[in-house]
Parts: structure tokens; C-alpha cells; sequence
């Protein structure tokens, strides 16, 4: 039943924006978070990017990074980073980056960016996932041509930085990043936003984490963890139900002030089994249809007592897209000194911090 409602009340997919690496991720907000590069203060950071000339070579003249959304809810003061950026073709794939730093740079190494210091923004938390914009910014002062089919690597000398903490240290900078898995699988966790009612008795608010898995065939699933919602007391088997919108409607409850329910009505479920003592219920909902990549749901739990109707809590609120199938080439990768700018060698990694060329 959940899985034929879906797909009823799909749309269609999203305009993607241009040039942004990995390109499935352009409107959609990336699996995983990285301080790599600008939350280091000495460090070598590469990226490999096999998916920014699909329709033959460009010019390059900067790059951009957008705050992770999920991860942290806090709001960042500005900060300086000392850095230079080269850029060149890189002599192989992403799929076979190498620890070596001189390994992946290629012939036409090109020092895009002299050292020195960048200054960036102050942010808050974005107000929806993906952040609306790549506010960290990066212009290069000498312009880079990719030619088509081409990979480029982009490699950042961290020297220092200057943050409201102190200078010349490491912080959490959350980057929004995309996690690369061999298989294909992806998890899509969900955007967290407002907040949830208490049940009767309890001053902690009901509140969820749901996220989306893809495997590797392409199958669809929910995965949800709901804490605090009304307990199995004995008088009663506490129900969960999945309240599912194509947008976003906060409606005041009537019978219990501070409870909202928060999408737009377009589908409910019962979820299988109750509470436990806790308030809690996690588990899984499988074999949803292939829904279209990229197609927003807003999702919020509701629990109570149907026999009594003697409490009612709602959780917060869940914004969760679709996410895409991962291509069958790997499109980007990461080879990183963290903590030494010097080094010759980096760990490889299937973690790439998501970037936008202009």
C-alpha cells in the first residue's frame, strides 16, 4: 500500500544545475559530509573529477564548495584560509587515483591560484537540503581548459587559516560530500526541520531519522528511527503511523496545543508492531517502487493510543529526495594528506567533497 501511494504521488524529476561534481548530486544533497579541504590548516587535498565535459572541453576559472545541511544544525562564522590551487588533466580515471600526489598530477599541471589567503562567509544552516548555493567560493586567478572526456585534477595546498576559534587549526567544517561504493548502493538521509510534541508526561519531544537506501539493484527502501513517542504504559499498544506530503503545511493539532503536523496530507500509514516502553520503534519499509530520482517527500511520524485516543505525539519533520542511481564509472575521488602539506602521498578515498566548476 505505502509503496503504490508513492508512486502515485511522485513527480517529475528536477532540473539539475551544470558542471557539478559528482553530477547526481547537483539538487541533491550528498550522502555523507567532509571538512576536506577548508576545515584543515596543513594539508594536500586532491580530487579527481572524470564528469565535468560530457558535451566536450571547457574553460575553468574557479570552484565552489555548499555546506553540508544534515549533519549540523549550527550557524558558522566567516574564516580565512591560506591555499593555492593547481589544476591539470590527470593521466588516469578516478577509479585508479593514486596515493601518489605527483601520480595523478598531469603534464599541464597549471598553478591556477597563487598562495594566499581566501576569505569566506559566515553561514547559517540551509534551510532545506541541498544549501541553495556554493557559497564557499574560490575564483582562480589563470583560467584552466578541460578538454572533452578529459579528468581534471584539482589540487589544494591548505597553509593556515584564520577562524573565530584561533588561528592555524583544524575545525569542523562540514562540506557536503557524496560517499562512493563499488556496488552502486547509496543511503539518502533525510533533512531534519522543525520540531516535535512531547507525550503526556514526557518534557523530550518525538522525533525521527529516516533515511532512503538504494541498493545495488536499484530497489528502494525507508529505514526509520523514531525516539520518544507515546510509551508502551500496559494501557494500550502505543500505534506509529507515517504521514508522507509532496509539501510542506504545518497545521496546529487542535486537541493538543504545541503539536503540528507539519506535510501536506497526501498519505498515511500504520506502521507494523507498537512503541516500546522507551517511545521507540525503528525498522524498515522494502520493495518500494523505482520512484524518480530526485523526487522530494515530506515525511513526519505520528504515534498515540487508538483504543483511549489518550495521547498523541508527532515528531519532527522530514525532508527526503530520491536518490539516484550512482553511475556505473566512479566520477570523482579523493587523495589527502590531512595534517601534513608536505607530504608526498595521500590516502585514497571514495569520499569526495561535492563541487561546483564555473
Amino acid at each position: 500500500m505505502l509503496a503504490a501511494t508513492l508512486a502515485c504521488v511522485a513527480a517529475p524529476n528536477p532540473v539539475l544545475r551544470a558542471q557539478i561534481s559528482p553530477a547526481g548530486r547537483a539538487s541533491i544533497e550528498g550522502d555523507s559530509s567532509s571538512s576536506y579541504p577548508l576545515g584543515r590548516f596543513d594539508a594536500r587535498i586532491q580530487q579527481l573529477h572524470a564528469d565535468l565535459t560530457p558535451g566536450g572541453s571547457r574553460t575553468l576559472i574557479g570552484h565552489a564548495y555548499r555546506r553540508d545541511a544534515i549533519s549540523t544544525r549550527d550557524a558558522l562564522t566567516g574564516f580565512t584560509v591560506e591555499l593555492e590551487v593547481t589544476a591539470s588533466t590527470a593521466p588516469h580515471l578516478p577509479a585508479a587515483a593514486q596515493s601518489s600526489f605527483a601520480a595523478n598530477l598531469g603534464r599541464d599541471a597549471t598553478l591556477v591560484l597563487p598562495r594566499g589567503p581566501v576569505s569566506f562567509p559566515a553561514t547559517g544552516r540551509p534551510g532545506r537540503a541541498p544549501a541553495p548555493s556554493f557559497e564557499y567560493r574560490i575564483p582562480w586567478q589563470t583560467p584552466f581548459t578541460l578538454a572533452g572526456s578529459a579528468t581534471l585534477c584539482l589540487d589544494l595546498t591548505i597553509h593556515g587559516n584564520t577562524t573565530s576559534a584561533g588561528n592555524d587549526r583544524n575545525f569542523s567544517l562540514l562540506l557536503d560530500a557524496q560517499d562512493w561504493r563499488s556496488d552502486g548502493a547509496t543511503t539518502q538521509p533525510g533533512y531534519r526541520f522543525g520540531t516535535g510534541c512531547a507525550a503526556t508526561g514526557s518534557s523530550t519531544a518525538h522525533s525521527a531519522r529516516v533515511e532512503m537506501p538504494r541498493r545495488a539493484d536499484g530497489s528502494l527502501e525507508l529505514t526509520i528511527d523514531s525516539r520518544d513517542g507515546v510509551p508502551d504504559g500496559g494501557n494500550g499498544i502505543p500505534r506509529l503511523g507515517l504521514v508522507v506530503g509532496l509539501a510542506t503545511a504545518p497545521t496546529a493539532w487542535p486537541w493538543k496545543p504545541g503539536c503540528q503536523m507539519l506535510p501536506s496530507l497526501d498519505a498515511s500509514f500504520d506502521l507494523p508492531g507498537g512503541n516500546d516502553a522507551a517511545g521507540d520503534w525503528n525498522g524498515s519499509i522494502t520493495n518500494l517502487p523505482m520512484l524518480p530520482s530526485g523526487q522530494e517527500f515530506v515525511l513526519q511520524l505520528v504515534s498515540g493510543i487508538p483504543s483511549s485516543g489518550s495521547d498523541l505525539t508527532f515528531s519532527d519533520g522530514t525532508l527526503l529526495t530520491v536518490p539516484p542511481l550512482l553511475p556505473p564509472v566512479q566520477p570523482a575521488a579523493r587523495i589527502a594528506s590531512g595534517s601534513d602539506r608536505n607530504s608526498t602521498s595521500g590516502t585514497v578515498s571514495s569520499t569526495v567533497t561535492i563541487t561546483e566548476f564555473f
